[in-house]
């Protein structure tokens, strides 16, 4: 049934009496919240609402904001109200941000942040401990004891599920493996009966956890430079797959007589000159809220290669350090100088020429033709001789590379003569 048609349904542009008072009733309610009535803020919500900073001032007027928000929102969701200050000191106002899916989003991320930290300890006791003292970034008003009961009161099996999840994105990290991988290994854990949960099994959420993972390593790495008295920088510069110069930088310091070398950061490169290698230099430091003076005041050493845009004496990086700190000691790659060393020495003599220009000629017939390589393993394996593939000589790494092919030619000598052989032979007959 058709529901009965008033009268002012019949007229265009006219409203009932009733809708017309309740339309004016909520324009005098917002006029009257405009200009009449002065709401201000509640102390006892600092008590319920957790994370609600206030006051802060923002263009010379005092506003509040949600803490947990300001830090984990991004983009586009840093346009709601709490994150940019609201003005609006209303309980309604406040109930409706906490059921929001933006604020319901943040609180998740700092809940993951909180447990990565602790899961880098031994056990989800230590886990909880741990995460506590950080939540202060969650809320400055919050007491100690308050936080410490805001931690312990998440539910252990969610945090011990996400310390698993953590765990799976550590290794794909640390292995190199892309994010997807995510994937298929949440569904192992699931076939061996681990309780993992049903969500954060995406890429999405791999780079998040990955994120978090490398932020706390980051504050680690933070707090170890600043307690160390000195230390060193490490550099190499490199192409990547897009073809983008590359430079990374590792810090090697001293801390109680331990020695250690940490990673430090992977800088993209605009140009591959002297001033954009020590710029990147300090990029990476910025990131762990070290300004200039500080790595002055600490820099001891540096290494690098043996390139002239590194070790020039004029306009090189090495020159743009010893202006600010002329005490610097530098290192020439061991590993490179010993290399310059063996080739200038062996450059001008005839059999060392002949010896690699057979080892690429050895490598070339066997890498152009899969039937040589499968011969060549059928005479290997009928002599009971390992199969090794022989290997090419040259590269960046030139010692290394003769050695590696040197030792695959001696390996199969006795194959590889008896195969070359049977191709001289069959060459005959044909011709």
């Amino acid at each position: 049934m058709t529901s009965q048609k008033g009268l002012w349904d019949y007229f265009s542009g006219v409203s009932s009496p009733k809708q017309e008072r309740k339309k004016k009733k909520v324009e005098s309610d917002k006029l009257y919240e405009k200009e009449h009535r002065q709401r201000l803020f509640n102390e006892n919500w600092r008590e319920k609402f957790k994370c609600v900073n206030y006051p802060v001032e923002m263009n010379g007027e005092i506003k509040m904001t949600c803490t947990v928000c300001v830090m984990h929102l991004k983009g586009d969701d840093r346009k709601i109200s709490f994150v940019r200050g609201s003005d609006n000191f209303s309980h309604h106002n406040m109930k409706d941000h906490e059921n929001s899916k933006f604020h319901i989003k943040a609180v998740e991320c700092e809940t993951a942040r909180l447990v990565i930290e602790a899961s880098l300890q031994s056990n989800l006791q230590s886990c909880s401990t741990a995460a506590s003292t950080s939540l202060t970034s969650c809320s400055q008003q919050i007491p100690d004891k308050e936080q410490e009961a805001e931690v312990l009161a998440l539910p252990a099996m969610r945090a011990l599920k996400i310390q698993h999840l953590f765990k799976n994105a550590h290794a794909i990290a640390k292995a190199g493996r892309p994010y997807t991988d995510m994937t298929w290994i949440c569904k192992l854990y699931i076939s061996k009966g681990i309780n993992i949960g049903s969500t954060y099994h995406n890429y999405k959420a791999c780079q998040v956890f990955t994120h978090y993972i490398a932020e706390v390593e980051r504050q680690n790495l933070e707090k170890q430079l600043v307690k160390s008295k000195f230390f060193s920088v490490i550099v190499d510069d490199t192409i990547d797959s897009s073809r983008t110069e590359q430079q990374i930088v590792y810090v090697r310091f001293s801390i109680n007589g331990q020695v250690e070398t940490k990673f430090l950061s992977l800088e993209a490169l605009e140009r591959a000159d002297s001033k954009s290698l020590y710029g990147a230099i300090f990029t990476a430091f910025v990131s762990l809220n070290l300004c200039k003076d500080t790595v002055f005041t600490k820099l001891v050493g540096f290494g690098s290669d043996g390139a002239s845009v590194v070790q020039g004496c004029k306009s090189g990086v090495i020159a743009l350090l010893r202006a600010n700190q002329p005490s610097i000691h530098t290192v020439h790659c061991t590993a490179h100088r010993v290399e310059l060393a063996v080739r200038d020495a062996t450059k001008n003599l005839p059999y060392q020429q002949k010896v690699e220009q057979l080892l690429l000629q050895i490598y070339l017939f066997y890498h152009q033709s899969a039937l040589n390589r499968a011969m060549l393993k059928n005479a290997c394996i009928s002599m009971g001789i390992k199969y090794l593939t022989p290997t090419r000589v040259g590269g960046t790494r030139w010692i290394t590379h003769v050695r590696l092919a040197l030792q695959h030619l001696l390996t199969i000598y006795k194959p590889l003569c008896h195969h070359l052989q049977q191709v001289g032979k069959s060459n005959c007959k044909t011709v």
